[in-house]
């Protein structure tokens, strides 16, 4: 009886011990699914506290953390790919302030989505 309990507790061991490996990995971010990204700043929503901003694609991100930015910041994004061939369930990992790029550009980019 001792064996058989010594047996069942040791499957149950290799398993938890594979379940979380199979875990750790499909969860590892790597370079082959990491890119840059940059775009401008088109809403601060300090209430909701994110970032909306708009890439060259014209394609919008959001991200938390709405202190300090204003429209017409640039902002460089590391984008994580969420292990897909497609942008748009991409998510942004982490942003970056990379400079004002002015209402001039901001304005630009309005009136290419109208």
């Amino acid at each position: 009886m001792k064996n058989l309990i010594a047996v069942i507790l040791t499957l149950i061991l290799i398993l938890t011990a594979a379940t979380a490996c199979a875990y750790e990995y499909r969860f590892t971010l790597d370079a082959d699914h990491l890119y840059p990204n940059t775009g401008i700043v088109i809403e601060v929503n300090a209430y909701e506290d994110f970032i909306r901003c708009v890439d060259a694609a014209g394609l919008e991100w959001i991200f938390p953390e709405a202190d300090g930015w204003a429209e017409g910041d640039l902002v460089s994004l590391m984008m994580f790919d969420n292990f897909t061939d497609g942008v748009t369930d991409d998510t942004v990992m982490v942003a970056y302030y990379a400079g004002f790029g002015g209402l001039d550009l901001m304005n630009e980019w309005k009136s290419r989505m109208e």
